[in-house]
């Protein structure tokens, strides 16, 4: 893969491309932001690593660029030794795909890019869609639930959706975020500065209120049981190389609530929520895509399209609206 490494550090650039290096990827350095977007312009990037805090343009600023100028937009981790709760919000916000922090150790940045490597290259086939099989309640939940997934830097786009949905209160909300269990916690905070919905981090085997926004947390598969209703967070393997997945989730979906399921997909990197809408469709239910030529990272809701299976393709701002017709 090609990957950029930005840092003004030069032992940290140093370590950086011996690691990158020695497992066959690319390498191209810069010394900070205005030489890295210099580079951008002219050189395409699978990969971009950036510190923070750097002369000329630091990193956030640097993110911000990339996400503004550069298609298709590479995949964007921050390194820095700023590891405050405000810092990582700040981080995504911007639009990074990850947070590492200082100082670094090598087999954690080749875990990370193999855990990119990995989502970015996975496919699911037609003849995975093909063998779904639903088993349905006898009598499904009578009110929608709505299931939305989004990649680790779609933390600020999710909290735009929950402004604008009308009446709100007529549906249960189920949100998974990829990303570190940090990152959902914070999710569910900012989520509630924008909705006087209740929002939660459940419990396992807590009950499912209508007018409630369920938040997974980190490292755990959050699953609807029927029966109850009520939330299940499973620590069975990863699907899609993550956990929490919305594979699960949507399953869950299309097995409680039936023709009021609902798979909302937004932008992120590789193929999680492909079969979890085919579960949702193929069981009458409803699924939703961001428009993936209008996406930043459009590899999760494009996957959903090519599949056949995204009966809504929605520019980002007219999500709230569908759903508010359909809740």
């Amino acid at each position: 893969m090609n990957i950029l490494v930005v840092d003004d550090v030069v032992t940290v650039v140093s370590i950086l491309r011996t690691t990158l290096s020695s497992k066959g990827h690319s390498v191209t350095t810069a010394r900070d932001g205005k030489q890295a977007a210099e580079i951008l312009t002219t050189s395409p990037m699978d990969i971009v690593l950036t510190d923070w805090l750097m002369p000329e343009l630091d990193g956030l600023g640097l993110i911000q660029w990339i996400r503004a100028h550069v298609q298709p937009v590479p995949v964007i981790i921050m390194i820095t030794s700023m590891e405050s709760a405000d810092a990582r919000v700040k981080v995504l916000d911007a639009g990074a795909d990850a947070y590492l922090v200082k100082p670094i150790k090598p087999q954690g940045i080749i875990d990370v890019i193999t855990d990119i490597e990995q989502k970015k290259f996975q496919r699911v086939t037609p003849s995975i869609i093909d063998k779904i099989a639903i088993h349905k309640r006898s009598k499904e939940l009578g009110y929608s639930g709505v299931g939305i997934v989004a990649g680790t830097s779609g933390a600020a786009v999710i909290r735009t959706l929950f402004k604008r949905i009308e009446h709100p209160e007529r549906a249960s909300y189920f949100i998974v975020l990829h990303g570190p269990g940090w990152a959902s916690e914070a999710l569910a905070d900012q989520i509630q500065m924008e909705t006087p919905l209740p929002v939660v981090i459940p419990a396992d085997g807590e009950r499912v209120e209508r007018g409630t926004i369920y938040v997974a947390p980190g490292d755990k598969h959050m699953t609807v049981d029927p029966e109850g209703p009520v939330i299940r967070l499973l620590s069975t393997p990863p699907e899609n190389f993550l956990r929490p997945s919305a594979d699960p989730l949507f399953r869950s979906l299309a097995a409680a609530y039936g023709t009021h399921a609902i798979g909302v997909v937004l932008g992120g990197t590789g193929c999680d929520a492909s079969v979890g809408c085919g579960h949702v469709k193929i069981g009458k239910g409803t699924t939703i895509v961001q428009d993936p030529s209008a996406s930043i990272s459009p590899q999760m809701p494009q996957n959903v399209v090519t599949l056949g299976l995204a009966q809504h393709v929605v520019p980002l701002e007219h999500i709230p609206e569908e759903l508010s017709r359909r809740i």
